[in-house]
Parts: structure tokens; sequence; C-alpha cells
């Protein structure tokens, strides 16, 4: 076979391999609509990602745009195909492996640049090996315990994780919110290692712990866990109430609900098992 025909060879092939990839789309998009209870009006959908799954099964990530009785709302969708027909779940029935646990890490957006703030940087080098980005509650038990560890574990390996911290107060913690800005403001007066130090105290000293769960607390709590004199003038500053803002708005982007949450190199982790695979 000549050259130029090898060539035309291989343009057709890829032709082909882009309108059977499109075709697919397509077919899903369609039986997305279709599948939808009539009474949602869908304004918009779009695939926001595709994942290959093995022996030729592909998960599909679903952006969509409804609008419910008024009410306008961003959701997300899964599905998978083998091109010939479609499933919203895919279970491998001799290993109990379920693709759809697996492929909800995609349902969750891949964080930028943006996440990689020097402002949230609590330990290791900015071009470190590893990112870590964590949204916490400084009254969260779970984080509590899992935490301090945590960040012990990455400032041990400055060179291999950089590990971001972002505030994320839950609504029904009443002192996460007094607390989380005077750990801002501590911190933007040069206090160092402040979220170290908390979380730690509040592990170490259940006593403790248990007061800073009153708001009317959180502000001794916090001058005497870091030696600080801070006032609620401090916690009332813009900047503090900005950072804090900031922290919250990143956290509504990346679909965050809950804490502790990691992202590892962008892609969340929900089992924590690339996290203890880069901290061991």
């Amino acid at each position: 076979m000549s050259s130029m025909l090898k060539l035309l060879t291989l343009i057709v092939l890829a032709t082909s391999s882009l309108f059977a990839a499109s075709a697919t789309d397509e077919l899903i998009l369609k039986f997305e609509r279709k599948s939808i209870n009539p009474q949602i009006k869908i304004d918009n959908i779009a695939i926001a990602e595709s994942v290959q799954i093995k022996k030729g099964w592909t998960g599909y990530i679903l952006n969509l745009d409804i609008n419910v009785r008024g009410e306008a709302k961003k959701v997300k969708d899964m599905l998978f195909t083998d091109g010939r027909v479609v499933t919203r779940d895919l279970l491998d029935l001799r290993t109990g492996t379920s693709y759809k646990s697996k492929l909800e890490t995609y349902m969750y957006p891949k964080l930028g640049e943006k996440y990689y703030n020097k402002a949230n940087l609590v330990s290791g080098n900015p071009d470190a090996e590893h990112k870590v980005v964590v949204f916490s509650d400084p009254v969260c038990p779970y984080c509590v315990r899992f935490a301090p560890e945590m960040m012990e574990k990455a400032q041990k390996q400055p060179g291999k994780v950089a590990l971001y911290y972002y505030h994320f107060p839950l609504s029904f913690h009443e002192s996460a919110k007094p607390i989380s800005l005077a750990m801002i403001a501590a911190a933007q007066q040069g206090v160092e290692n402040v979220e170290y130090r908390v979380y730690k105290a509040f592990k170490a000293d259940q006593a403790l712990f248990k007061k800073a769960k009153d708001p009317k607390n959180a502000l001794e709590v916090v001058n005497g866990v870091l030696g600080t004199s801070l006032t609620q003038k401090d916690l009332q500053k813009p900047s503090v109430a900005q950072q804090l803002s900031h922290d919250m708005q990143l956290s509504r982007e990346a679909m965050v609900k809950g804490t502790p949450t990691i992202f590892v190199d962008g892609r969340i982790d929900k089992s924590r098992n690339k996290l203890r695979q880069i901290l061991e």
C-alpha cells in the first residue's frame, strides 16, 4: 500500500470514529431528555465528561439546567452505554464492583489553579508534586479527628505535598463561623500554623472542644489556643469577611456539601485512599 493510500485510510478511520462518538453523544442526550419527568422543564443538557469503563462501556456525566415549579436549578446525572444499550448503573456481577460509585468522582468538577491560592496554603511548597485541597469545619468532630494527623504528615513532606485549607463552616454548627473568622483574623495578623494549632488543641482536649461548640465562647477559645488578643472588631474587618466569602464561594463551585471534603490533584477523594498513598 502506498504512503498516500495509508494516510487516506487513517484519515477515513479517524473520521469514522469521530462520527461514531458524536452519534453516541447525541443518543445519550436524546435518552436523557426522554427519561426526565415531563413536569420538569429542561432548559439545557450538556455532556460534562465521558469516561471509558472496562469492556467497551463508557460513563457519561451530564450537566442539566432545569426548571421545577418556576425555580431554576443546576443538577447532574450519570449514564452508562456500550453503544447499544443505556443504563443508570453498571455492576460487575463477578466482583460486585459498582462502576457508578467509581464514576461519581467525575460528578465533581476538577479543581483549577484558582484553588491553589497562596493565602490558603498551610503546608508544603506551591510547586510540590501533589496538591491537596481540604474543605473543613473547625467544630466538625470528623474534621477534628482527621485534620491534625493529615497536616502533620503533609508538613513532613513539603516537596511532595502542598496542602491548601478552605474554611467551610457548616450552618448547623453555631460556633463554626465565628471560630473560622477568628482563625482568619489571627492568620492575617501573622500568627503561624493557625489551622493546625486550633485543630490539634480541640483533638487533644475534649473539654475545650465542647466549650468551643458554644458560639459565646468562640473568641475566648481561639485566643486561648493561639495566645492572641483578638476582639470582635478584628473579626468584623472587611478583609476577614472577604476571605471567608472567598472560601465559601470556591466550596460552592467545587460542589462541597459536607466536611471534611478532600481533593487530591484536582479530583475529589471520597475514600481518602489517594491521600493516604501520597502521605505515607
